[in-house]
């Protein structure tokens, strides 16, 4: 009997894994998912349905960087949580 390294063991029994984590991976860097359907044969309606969750990640610090991009200009902005689910304070930053 052969003996079957781990990345033929990879990419023979496990290549929807390797496909989603790839799919995830470009989607979490480009933060495109039109460019990323493009690129995978899938449709923007199927990525967004599939992968949606890979760009709800960046909700909340996408938030604070534009709160704080906003007090910087002296805008008032509302408290919000942080990440940690912490009150932010219009103070801090």
């Amino acid at each position: 009997m052969r003996s079957i390294s781990a990345r033929e063991s990879l990419l023979e029994h496990r290549p929807c894994d390797l496909r989603h984590a790839g799919i995830s991976f470009g989607l979490r860097a480009t933060r495109d998912p039109a460019r990323i359907a493009e690129r995978t044969g899938h449709s923007v309606d199927v990525m967004m349905t599939r992968y949606s969750w890979v760009l709800d990640e960046h909700d909340a610090s996408a938030n604070k960087v534009m709160d704080d991009a906003l007090r910087a200009y002296g805008t008032d902005v509302p408290d919000t949580e942080d990440d940690d689910g912490d009150t932010a304070t219009q103070g801090e930053g």
